[in-house]
């Protein structure tokens, strides 16, 4: 099946039209089922609106040429055998919508003999409206490589002129929706517009409405302030779609995509906007799920989440994948994720987080709404896995939370000839833009992260460090925080190295007027009560350090007693740290 000759005339195949009308004519109550061994075509070309009210069961396997162009209405996809889309056509399009309030049930092909009988011991219940891939193989590639999701904006030319560039610009239609993140220290403060016209060549995109260049000017890589804070866009439009219709009396409740207990199929799915899946409060069901499937030599790349009821991609139980160039929008919970602390060697690489919410159901996780109610666009429970490039643009709570299931987590992939944690980005968070708070991280081998940037940030600290030692931060640029770094008790070591802490960006002072930081900045709050037994090995170390503009109230350093000791127990146990610094 996997060899491209079972799709030609020679050999026969299947039409999915066909099937359908065969199956409707039966009156069977199973699903409509691509038969073991058998290829089939999806050959619907007119926008036809096909529904399967049993569900769709691919055992053989389910292509979809760029002629497609359809709308699948049905209850559950099951991939049992391999489902291929690729690209559709200039004008077309596909759209597979899950309905129902009922659970859908898997009936493995071997363990059930091939029958969709209820009497099977080995049926799995998947919930409603799943999309399981179960023993099979994704092949979607619904989007070139050569399209990225989203970039950094060059310059806001006009009220109704974005610059981008030209490779960027050239993946853009007329009428696509672009999202603009957050260019400020408000979480939510992100923009969306549609495109009204395109040019290539200079990599100009006309609005269809005005963003006002006098009162809302945007950040760009030429300015008017530093080109490090130039503001991310997204397009959000893909030509193939997976949504869930919002038919259970609980409306959190959408559609799941699952790769269930599947290891060494190697899986590819690219190019597709997720609208309305995740189950709010119901664990395991996700937008984007690997679950349990150990090895798995996958790509999730090029995808859009939109709206989802409950986090974004979640690996779980499973090595190996790639998550690349994936945009996630009004999303509810912990987003992007590795679950249990289990995962290892997979690779998060320029993913873009826009406007995460917090959860309102209980799932028995972290982001449940119990006190203190968080939620990260970045959920690490393990640092043997590889980041890279990504960015955490307005965050309800957090942008990056490091909790690990325990202090002596697994040491970091590597950190030699560079590190695996590298050019990550936290931006216009409501609290914390990276945290280890509350279990902390103390590898048994020193961390490094790379050229990270923190900035405008709302809430009190921009990094809380708590329990966590053996970690270098270097190349770095904090800016435009309350309190850039927060090295509380407990800790046993960070060294800053080559890093920039900026109380007053030119982009602020540029776009918004601002003549002075936010009120009482703070560079670094370092408390000095720290463990009786500390060394310098405990203190926090500034190597090359440059403090620049902490002018008016604002304060380069501020050490401070935990009140949360007692008086003469953890008291004065020497300076905590040793600095080699500038001040600008």
């Amino acid at each position: 099946l996997d060899m491209d000759i079972c799709l030609t005339e020679e050999a026969f195949p299947l039409s999915l039209s066909n099937l359908a009308a065969e199956h409707e004519l039966s009156g069977s109550i199973g699903p409509l089922v691509i038969p073991c061994g058998k290829c089939a075509i999806v050959d619907y070309e007119d926008g036809s609106t096909v529904t399967l009210p049993n569900g769709l069961d691919i055992v053989g396997r389910l292509h979809f040429p760029p002629t497609a162009n359809v709308i699948i209405n049905t209850t559950a996809v099951f991939v049992q055998g391999q489902l291929d889309m690729t690209e559709p056509a200039p004008n077309n399009a596909v759209k597979l919508t899950l309905y129902g309030v009922e659970d859908q049930y898997l009936y493995p092909y071997t363990a059930c003999s091939g029958q969709h009988d209820a009497a099977c011991m080995g049926r799995q219940n998947l919930g409603t409206k799943p999309i399981a891939v179960a023993g099979g193989r994704l092949n979607v590639i619904a989007r070139s490589p050569d399209c990225h999701s989203w970039t950094h904006l060059v310059e806001h030319v006009s009220d109704t002129e974005l610059e981008v560039s030209p490779a960027f610009a050239a993946c853009v239609k007329v009428g696509d929706p672009l999202l603009i993140a957050s260019a400020s220290n408000t979480w939510s403060d992100e923009k969306h517009r549609n495109v009204a016209a395109v040019n290539s060549v200079t990599g100009i995109l006309t609005l269809d409405a005005p963003i006002s260049t006098t009162t809302d000017k945007l950040p760009g890589t030429n300015g008017p302030g530093e080109p490090e804070f130039a503001v991310e866009v997204a397009t959000l439009s893909r030509s193939v779609v997976f949504h869930a219709q919002n038919d259970n009396p609980q409306t959190q409740i959408g559609g799941h995509l699952i790769i269930f207990h599947t290891p060494t199929e190697p899986q590819r799915l690219s190019g597709v906007r997720f609208d309305n899946f995740g189950q709010g409060g119901i664990l395991g069901r996700y937008p984007i799920h690997w679950h349990m499937s150990d090895d798995s030599p996958s790509i999730i790349s090029g995808n859009v989440i939109v709206n989802s009821n409950q986090r974004c991609v979640v690996i779980h139980d499973t090595n190996g994948v790639t998550v690349h160039d994936n945009v996630a929008y009004k999303t509810k919970g912990h987003c992007y994720i590795t679950e249990t602390g289990a995962e290892e060697n997979n690779v998060f690489a320029s993913n873009l987080g826009v406007h995460t919410e917090l959860l309102y159901f209980d799932n028995g996780q972290s982001d449940s709404p119990t006190p203190p109610h968080e939620a990260a666009t970045f959920w690490i429970r393990n640092m043997r896995n590889e980041f890279y490039g990504n960015v955490a643009a307005g965050s309800e709570s957090i942008g990056w939370w490091f909790e690990m299931p325990k202090k002596s987590a697994p040491n970091m992939l590597f950190t030699e000839p560079i590190s695996s944690f590298r050019d990550n980005v936290a931006h216009s968070c409501a609290d914390h833009g990276f945290t280890t708070y509350k279990q902390g991280w103390l590898p048994s081998t020193p961390a490094v992260f790379d050229n990270i940037k923190n900035y405008k940030n709302g809430g009190i600290n921009a990094w809380k460090s708590h329990w966590t030692g053996q970690l270098t931060i270097q190349n770095s640029l904090f800016a435009d925080n309350k309190v850039d770094l927060l090295y509380g008790i407990k800790n046993n070591g960070i060294i800053l190295k080559d890093t920039r802490f900026l109380a007053l960006s030119d982009d602020m002072k540029e776009r918004k007027g601002e003549s002075s930081p936010n009120p009482r900045a703070i560079g670094i709050k370092a408390s000095y009560n720290v463990f009786p037994s500390a060394t310098i090995t405990r203190a926090i170390v500034l190597d090359n350090v440059i403090f620049e503009r902490f002018i008016s109230d604002s304060r380069t350093m501020d050490l401070y007693f935990d009140t949360r000791r007692p008086q003469g127990n953890w008291e004065g146990m020497g300076d905590p740290i040793e600095a080699n610094v500038a001040m600008i």
